[in-house]
């Protein structure tokens, strides 16, 4: 399993009801059955009290690097292109792998 963790910076701009009634329903239907699970966490706190770095992290889940390769390949660019429509910065993005 191939987990890609998504990150949006705690200080830019998120527009949070388009992320979820928009944005996560498009990568859903673009990437079908090749997205095994996304779950969208919205931050609320850290363990020693600090601001949170991050408000929002996202855990899309693929069943291999083959099937993450194939749905960026195919739509990758409809899936970046949305981003201006609910943040005004570029995600932290890292593909690890279940062990």
């Amino acid at each position: 399993m191939v987990v890609v963790t998504v990150m949006y910076a705690a200080d830019a701009r998120f527009d949070f009801d388009y992320y979820r009634d928009k944005h996560l329903p498009l990568i859903r239907q673009l990437w079908g059955t090749a997205l095994v699970d996304c779950q969208p966490l919205r931050s609320v706190a850290t363990a020693d009290g600090t601001p949170p770095p991050y408000q929002v992290i996202t855990l899309l889940h693929f069943r291999d690097m083959a099937s993450l390769q194939e749905a960026m390949a195919a739509h990758g660019a409809a899936v970046a292109a949305d981003l201006a429509n609910f943040t005004d910065r570029q995600p932290l993005i890292q593909i690890n792998e279940t062990v």
